[in-house]
């Protein structure tokens, strides 16, 4: 019974609200709080990038006066390293930080599966092979589906 727990034990691992988490844990704490730094951070340097950039760019790191930026493409990667220049300066006068280096790398993120667009009618040919394979097929149900296959040519199903 090694999952089985106490209803004391249920009652002690029950969900602990963030602020309690953050206070017990330092390098927790740390994190966020780092993490809510570049989130300001990006929030108050995306008005002033190139329009264009701001789909397709994020902040994702300020550490030792270097900017890390995430692009959706190598296309927008390299816009984003053509624009680097005005992105530094931005974030030393807007956002007054000390910023020598901006570092923008290709994010990976999955594509949805592509679909093929299956047409509903076959063409003359391919419902006459349709036909002689059904003619020939010794499974009675496989000979069946191949033929109403076949029909979809006239468009009868």
């Amino acid at each position: 019974m090694s999952g089985y727990r106490s209803k004391s034990a249920r009652q002690d691992a029950s969900p602990t609200n963030l602020k309690n988490l953050l206070a017990g844990n330092t390098s927790l704490h740390a994190l966020h709080r780092h993490a809510a730094e570049v989130f300001q951070l990006q929030n108050a340097l995306w008005p002033y990038l190139p329009p264009s950039l701001r789909p397709h760019c994020k902040l994702a790191n300020y550490r030792d006066s270097t900017l890390f930026m995430h692009a959706d493409s190598p296309v927008w990667a390299a816009k984003a390293r053509h624009a680097s220049p005005q992105i530094l300066h931005t974030a030393r006068v807007r956002c007054k930080i000390s910023v020598r280096k901006l570092v923008v790398r290709v994010r990976w993120t999955p594509q949805p599966a592509t679909t093929i667009a299956v047409g509903k009618t076959l063409g003359k040919t391919a419902s006459e092979h349709l036909e002689q394979a059904a003619e020939h097929c010794p499974d009675p149900d496989i000979a069946a589906t191949l033929q109403r296959i076949a029909r979809r040519k006239a468009g009868e199903i």
